[in-house]
């Protein structure tokens, strides 16, 4: 059997379980339409298609369509959820030399999770297919994550030690295979099978009495072992550590807020690639009177290799990037909410010094559905 055919086959028996579970939850997602304007920046040697074709300026419109749709099932001490979601882009193009390309985007992922209340703790068990492919896949500086093919699965165990304390443990297997076009068999170099021990502990701190508010906050430390099958012997052992802080002051002052902070040392038997990283990202949300929502969001992310690299395969950079998000949403009533963002990128690729840039503006309509 195939590692695909494998986690699908899991899927379909934690939802076999779904028989002992007698209240069964109904079925609510949402469905999302967008339309964008995308301007970006850079000055390449063409690295993601292997003809010049590169150029300093480039101008994209997308329409965009997005769906989640989840069911769950539950009883007693024990829980199941099903989420499926997927979403595709297509692009239109100018400002490149030789033609303007229409790269489309399409994904599509589909995950079970099971959590069981035990008197020891609670148990949780999750299995994930996701796929993302890409056609007519563009050069620089209109850069687009390449498509892959990913199977994961997670076990999880917490236990209360306090009224306010959690302790965890995670234990997390995936394989990604890279679906390189044929103009671009380097992405095959990425494929790789991962390994994840992570344990943690949690602190509730409550709000003031006679509210819901409640902050949390959570120390991790992390083993990840990367193997990468095409890159000969190549193993990677990296250690992260990191912590997340979140606030809900939703009832009482309409803000949420959220940040999370990891760092990682890789070490690896190929020593060209061994690396030091940091990552932060800030998360917010701000009600704005009774129908508005603004919603802000923040990442930087720094990567350090120990050696100087001049080159390397597509995607093993690409973590030297400052990312800033925006958007106010609207209720319109009926489940229907109106959204207006943008967002600003600016973020390492291949070529190792080399940014490229991106500014995006959107405009989308949100419908909340459930049977």
């Amino acid at each position: 059997m195939s590692r695909a055919g494998f986690f699908f086959t899991l899927i379909v028996l934690l939802s076999g379980s779904s028989g002992t579970l007698e209240a069964q939850l109904g079925i609510t997602g949402t469905l999302t339409g967008r339309a964008a304007l995308e301007q970006y920046g850079g000055d390449f040697s063409a690295v993601t298609v292997p003809h010049v074709d590169s150029t300093e300026q480039v101008v994209a419109g997308a329409s965009e369509w997005l769906f989640q749709f989840g069911r769950g099932f539950a009883h007693s001490t024990r829980r199941l959820d099903f989420i499926v979601g997927g979403a595709l882009r297509q692009f239109t193009t100018a400002g490149f030399r030789q033609r303007n390309y229409a790269p489309r985007e399409h994904s599509l992922s589909l995950r079970s999770e099971y959590t069981e209340l035990l008197p020891a703790g609670t148990f949780s068990l999750a299995a994930e297919v996701d796929t993302r492919g890409v056609a007519d896949l563009p050069p620089m500086p209109l850069y687009l994550s390449p498509g892959y093919g990913a199977y994961s699965l997670d076990l999880g165990f917490a236990r209360p030690v306090s009224g306010n304390m959690n302790l965890d443990a995670r234990l997390r297997f995936e394989e990604k295979d890279y679906a390189g076009p044929s103009v671009l068999p380097t992405l095959d170099y990425l494929d790789r099978r991962a390994f994840e021990l992570q344990a943690g502990g949690t602190r509730l701190f409550r709000g003031p009495p006679g509210t819901e508010d409640y902050s949390t906050l959570r120390l991790f430390t992390a083993y990840l072992h990367h193997r990468y099958a095409l890159q000969g012997h190549r193993r990677d052992h990296a250690f992260q550590v990191g912590g997340r802080w979140y606030l809900d002051r939703f009832e009482s002052l309409g803000l949420r807020f959220d940040l999370i902070a990891s760092g990682v040392l890789n070490r690896s038997n190929s020593r060209r690639v061994e690396y030091d990283a940091i990552r932060l990202e800030a998360t917010a949300q701000q009600k704005l009177g009774e129908s508005y929502l603004l919603q802000l969001k923040a990442i930087w992310s720094g990567k350090s290799y120990v050696r100087p690299q001049e080159f390397l395969v597509p995607g093993e950079e690409a973590d030297n990037a400052a990312i800033f998000d925006g958007e106010v949403t609207r209720v319109l009533g009926a489940g229907i909410s109106a959204s207006l963002g943008g967002s600003w990128t600016r973020a390492e690729t291949n070529i190792s010094g080399d940014y490229y840039r991106r500014v995006r503006l959107y405009f989308g309509l949100l419908k909340n559905l459930s049977f």
